[in-house]
């Protein structure tokens, strides 16, 4: 079994409460990165290896959903977690579908189950890289 430290998430909301409340639950399980915008995300991803993204549905420069669509071509084996207050039908089959993403999570998380998903997907990520890498 590996040690959950060595997972690396990234956490997007720009919401600086939620930012802060992610950190504080989880900097000591995880290596945790935030950003607080879409740009700040991108710059993370091309400059950390990071294993799971959660990233929040209504922000005010780009939906969630979208963001996590266009970052599927550039960071394939990031495994994605969309978090929002409410959603819809089609985006969660959207987020299914285009953006296949790995959970979806209502706010308020809990953090025991937020800390699960977050390492079953770093599972997922280990065993996608593997099956990659030996082909």
């Amino acid at each position: 079994m590996f040690s959950e430290k060595v997972i690396n998430v990234l956490y997007v909301d720009d919401e600086h409460y939620n930012v802060h409340s992610f950190t504080s639950s989880f900097r000591r399980i995880f290596n945790v990165y935030t950003a607080s915008s879409i740009s700040d995300a991108e710059t993370i991803l091309t400059v950390q290896d990071i294993h799971v993204m959660i990233v929040e549905q209504h922000m005010s420069t780009m939906a969630g959903l979208k963001f996590l669509m266009e970052s599927l071509s550039k960071y394939p084996n990031v495994v994605r977690i969309l978090l929002t207050t409410l959603c819809d039908k089609q985006d969660l089959i959207d987020a299914i579908n285009k953006a296949q993403v790995f959970r979806y999570v209502e706010k308020p998380w809990d953090s025991d189950e937020l800390q699960k998903f977050i390492t079953e997907g770093y599972a997922f990520y280990k065993g996608h890289i593997i099956r990659v890498s030996s082909c």
